[in-house]
């Protein structure tokens, strides 16, 4: 069964697939575009169940100089099987700094990656967004959680909550994330303090029933990625085109 909805990272990384494309492109003489050669890269998705996070890599199908030092993408939007995603700087109404890099749609019932004509650079479109999904609102503070019989329950550390996200499916839960960082000495080759630096010890996703005060379950990963400093999730529908269309006749 097709996961129904699932909490989806942001970024998109770049990483190295096949040179198919590049052998190509070597016998015809030509060089594609850092564009062509973006929206020539291969969609692969890594689905799994909330909390758990998933994420949306580009297998390229040239060498990486071909993309132009553009190492990841960050999804705007999704709707349905579609996720809207910028590469590189560029951002649309950007107060005329477009920055290099183009718009990407990645259509998950056939995946494939579409390049997009950019916006003009004097477009009013806003390159943030607001995203939210539910039902219904509820203030739930941090102290509430920290001394919860659930929260304590669990041994979760007593660290701020970020990036909610309201359930796609269940009403009053919210998911969120739990970073625990610890501040590291910076040491030279003489002994001496020369600073400090944030290290990531782990980083949780909690599961949270905001009416009930309550820790529902929760997944922690031991990861530096220091990313997870500012996570930014949503949740999305994708999941479910990736993994089969809905409609029974194979229609997306």
């Amino acid at each position: 069964m097709a996961t129904p909805w699932v909490l989806l990272h942001r970024t998109v990384r770049f990483i190295d697939g096949t040179t198919s494309a590049a052998s190509t492109a070597a016998a015809t003489g030509g060089v594609p575009s850092p564009a062509e050669a973006m929206a020539a890269m291969k969609p692969e998705a890594a689905i799994a169940e909330p909390p758990e996070v998933s994420y949306l890599s580009m297998l390229r199908q040239t060498p990486s100089r071909n993309t132009g030092g553009i190492h990841s993408g960050e999804i705007s939007s999704t709707d349905e099987g579609l996720a809207v995603l910028y590469t590189g700087t560029y951002r649309p109404g950007n107060g005329g700094f477009s920055g290099a890099g183009c718009y990407l749609v990645y259509d998950a019932c056939t995946g494939s990656v579409a390049r997009i004509t950019r916006l003009p650079d004097h477009s009013p479109l806003s390159s943030s967004a607001i995203n939210g999904l539910g039902r219904s609102a509820a203030i739930l503070r941090v102290e509430e959680l920290w001394s919860s019989e659930s929260f304590r329950g669990m041994a979760l550390p007593q660290i701020t909550p970020t990036c909610p996200v309201l359930s796609a499916l269940e009403e009053d839960v919210v998911y969120a994330a739990l970073n625990d960082v610890e501040d590291v000495e910076d040491v030279d080759e003489f002994g001496d303090v020369t600073g400090c630096f944030p290290e990531l010890k782990a980083s949780y996703v909690v599961r949270l029933d905001m009416v009930r005060n309550k820790v529902l379950s929760f997944t922690k990963s031991s990861t530096d990625d220091l990313d997870w400093l500012r996570p930014s999730l949503l949740a999305s529908e994708l999941s479910a085109y990736v993994q089969g269309p809905k409609d029974p006749t194979g229609a997306c």
